[in-house]
């Protein structure tokens, strides 16, 4: 039972150690990328608005959701020149350089792979789905509000828009269906609000249109909707999670700082939040594709920083745009070109030489033996072995790794090994005897009894009945 579990575990570091040693980079470098966000913040946060800790993050997480193909395109835009010199802190082994072929368990691999395919796209597709049918939702919110044509809350929106420079229409609309302020949309912006907004006084909706003016101003809902795609294609690193909420959290401050600046005490507003959040409390469905000015589930938080006094009105500085982005670049050229982990190819450490590694051409069926059929006896047979020049199996060097039951299919897996052909193994050239090949025959009985046959690509395979 413990041996089983050493050679499973064996199969699965041999065959996907480019999968453990791609996520493996891929965690570590996200953690220093948000370690130095987050150690830049702290160290320059009291001279940092709020809009510049917002571009830093929407920064950061560009480079998170950007990293996992860097590296490819730039050995596919280099095309083989070397543009860069690579280096790593930490440099394993191949296995599967340490011979000409590593198959412990290829069925098994084969299975893994496409395991791991069907849980990436099958959570993928319910992240997209659920912002798809967030976005039909918002939609029917949308036809069934009742859009204001004119009054005061449409004369005071008029004058936000010129105070704030926004040029757009956009549409003002109240809804029985939410509990929360909500604003959407591109080039025709909307600010749908609660019914129960009818009863806020005139410093209220002055906040609450303040607010979601300085998102639609702001593009935070286009920049959201697209960071949200990009962190749902990378939905296994959940380090682009933690920026992804970080980054919602300084636009929403940003917005808080921009009802400030009109002149609002940070008390007052803290107690406007505080009543417009009131009615949302216990309201657990919280829309994706719209800004949300009471569903964030920080509100509380919100509200302790301003009566904290930390939410301030800052004046953002323009020459951090650019350090914005020349971080950005450096972080994507340092992610592109180093590696905390890489791989070792032992195969191609020779000098000056090409080696072409050997193939399985033609693999035979063993016979199941006939003892082990009566019993209906079920196992595996695990051998090590070399091919000559003539890409013939050498005898010789036929070992029994791995048998399960012992004493029952050995005979019978080497007696068919003796019929496997392969393409011999090149060194510039020239034919010689491989590395050591791995093969797995497994063995079972399918309800009508009938051979079965797996081979795999590229030569690595496996026999099942």
């Amino acid at each position: 039972m413990f041996s089983t579990l050493l050679l499973k575990l064996g199969a699965l570091i041999d065959s996907e150690i480019p999968l453990l040693v791609f996520s493996g980079n891929v965690f570590f470098k996200s953690l220093l990328i948000i370690l130095l966000i987050n150690h830049t913040i702290r160290s320059f946060g009291s001279i940092l608005a709020s809009r510049d800790k917002h571009l830093l993050w929407l920064g950061g997480l560009l480079c998170l959701v950007t990293m996992p193909v860097l590296s490819g395109l730039i050995e596919y835009f280099s095309e083989g020149r070397v543009v860069f010199t690579k280096f790593s802190l930490l440099t394993v082994p191949d296995p599967g350089s340490l011979s000409d072929s590593s198959i412990a368990n290829v069925g098994q691999s084969v299975e893994l792979s496409s395991a791991i395919l069907v849980i990436y796209l099958s959570v993928l597709s319910l992240l997209l789905l659920k912002l798809l049918a967030s976005a039909f939702r918002v939609e029917h919110i949308a036809k069934n509000s009742d859009y204001l044509q004119s009054g005061d809350s449409i004369e005071l929106l008029d004058k936000l828009c010129v105070d704030l420079a926004i040029s757009r229409k956009v549409k003002l609309g109240t809804s029985d269906f939410i509990e929360s302020p909500y604003s959407f949309g591109l080039l025709s912006p909307r600010i749908i609000l609660p019914a129960g907004s009818i009863n806020w006084d005139k410093s209220t909706m002055e906040s609450v249109l303040i607010h979601e003016l300085s998102h639609i101003k702001r593009l935070d809902w286009l920049s959201m909707m697209i960071c949200y795609v990009l962190v749902s294609f990378n939905w296994f690193n959940p380090l682009v999670w933690y920026a992804l909420k970080k980054m919602n959290r300084e636009a929403e401050d940003c917005c808080d700082t921009a009802v400030l600046s009109s002149g609002k005490s940070s008390v007052v507003f803290a107690e406007e939040l505080l009543r417009v959040a009131w009615n949302t409390e216990g309201y657990r469905r919280k829309e994706i594709f719209v800004q949300s000015m009471a569903e964030d589930e920080e509100v509380a938080s919100r509200i302790g920083r301003l009566l904290a006094g930390q939410t301030q009105a800052k004046k953002s500085r323009p020459w951090f745009v650019p350090i914005i982005l020349l971080f950005s670049l450096v972080i994507l050229a340092a992610s592109g070109n180093a590696n905390v982990i890489s791989i070792r190819d032992n195969s191609y450490i020779q000098e000056s030489k090409i080696v072409e590694k050997s193939r399985l051409l033609y693999s035979k069926q063993p016979m199941y033996p006939s003892s082990a059929l009566e019993k209906n006896i079920r196992g595996r047979v695990l051998l090590n072995f070399k091919v000559d020049e003539l890409g013939d199996v050498d005898l010789d060097t036929v070992r029994i790794e791995f048998a399960q039951p012992e004493g029952v299919f050995e005979a019978a897996s080497i007696a068919a090994l003796k019929d496997f052909k392969f393409e011999a193994r090149k060194v510039d050239g020239e034919a010689t005897q491989s590395l050591s090949f791995r093969y797995m025959f497994r063995y079972s009985l399918p309800k009508m009894k009938t051979p079965v046959r797996v081979v795999s690509k590229k030569g690595a395979g496996g026999i099942n009945f």
